[in-house]
C-alpha cells in the first residue's frame, strides 16, 4: 500500500489535467496547444489513452452522450480505489 496510494493519487491529478486540457477546445474552438505545452499534452493522452481505450471497448457510449463514459468510470474507478485501499482515504 505504501506505493500504491501514492501512484493512484498521482494518477488521479493526470486523470484531471486531462480533463481540464481536453475541456479547451469548447471554450475556444480551433485551439491547437502551444509547442510547449504540446509535449505535456502528449504525456497526458499517452498515459491515460491505454485505460480509457480498453475502458471503451467494454462499455458503450450511448449515442448523443455529452460525456465520455469511459472517463468517467475510470476516474469512479480510481476514487473507490484509493477511498478503499489507502488510510484516510483521500484523493491527495
Amino acid at each position: 500500500m505504501f506505493l500504491i496510494c501514492p501512484l493512484i493519487g498521482i494518477y488521479f491529478w493526470i486523470l484531471v489535467a486531462r480533463a481540464i486540457v481536453s475541456l479547451i477546445p469548447l471554450f475556444k474552438p480551433g485551439w491547437v496547444p502551444p509547442s510547449g505545452f504540446e509535449p505535456v499534452v502528449v504525456f497526458l493522452n499517452t498515459v491515460t489513452d491505454p485505460p480509457i481505450n480498453a475502458l471503451r471497448k467494454v462499455i458503450p457510449q450511448p449515442y448523443n452522450f455529452p460525456f465520455d463514459l469511459a472517463f468517467t468510470v475510470l476516474f469512479l474507478i480510481l476514487v473507490v480505489l484509493r477511498s478503499t485501499l489507502c488510510p484516510g482515504g483521500g484523493i491527495l
